[in-house]
């Protein structure tokens, strides 16, 4: 049994673009294998449209979901998601989910005046420490493992270019990217 949450195996070596120059062999290496599977196990049926054929493989194929976003996609109400998080319901909230380097700082200040009475602003664990005076309009997660729920609750996610965009896609979130 082979499973693949994403298409990103098949990606690298590049048997989902003809485009994309690969060594014949690492083609050959991927296919070959791709015989032996028995059960592929893809996120969705689309993915296993793809993924199938670019493996080379007759294996029953099996959509078996995301199971990180088991969570977010299970939400069937989003109001008592927001009052379990503890989020505003007056108020848009807004995840910001970077790259984890680092290296973005946000004026949280500048958010609170520009933005504070109609967004509330959530920020992906290992951001920026949020002021008391402050924590009417921002909050920091504390871990990673909220981050799949704030997925659930938010009305919009901003990132860099995280992978949790794709979640976020998932959850039926819109993203803007910077």
């Amino acid at each position: 049994v082979v499973m693949l949450l994403a298409a990103a195996p098949v990606h690298r070596v590049g048997l989902d673009d003809p485009e994309v120059l690969t060594s014949r062999s690492s083609v050959a290496s991927v296919r070959r294998r791709g015989r032996t599977v028995t059960v592929l196990g893809v996120s969705t049926p689309k993915a296993g449209d793809v993924l199938a054929p670019a493996l080379a493989t007759r294996a029953r194929v099996e959509a078996v979901g995301l199971p990180a976003m088991d969570a977010v996609l299970a939400v069937p109400d989003r109001v008592a998601l927001r009052q379990q998080l503890d989020l505003p319901m007056d108020r848009a909230v807004v995840v910001h989910l970077p790259l984890p380097r680092g290296g973005v700082q946000l004026d949280l200040d500048a958010w609170e005046r520009r933005l504070g009475q109609r967004a509330y602003l959530v920020l992906a664990p290992g951001g920026a420490t949020v002021p008391t005076r402050l924590r009417h309009a921002v909050r920091g997660l504390a871990s990673h493992e909220h981050v799949q729920r704030m997925l659930g609750a938010c009305d919009l996610v901003v990132s860099d270019y995280s992978p949790r965009i794709a979640d976020a896609v998932l959850a039926g979130r819109p993203v803007v990217l910077y």
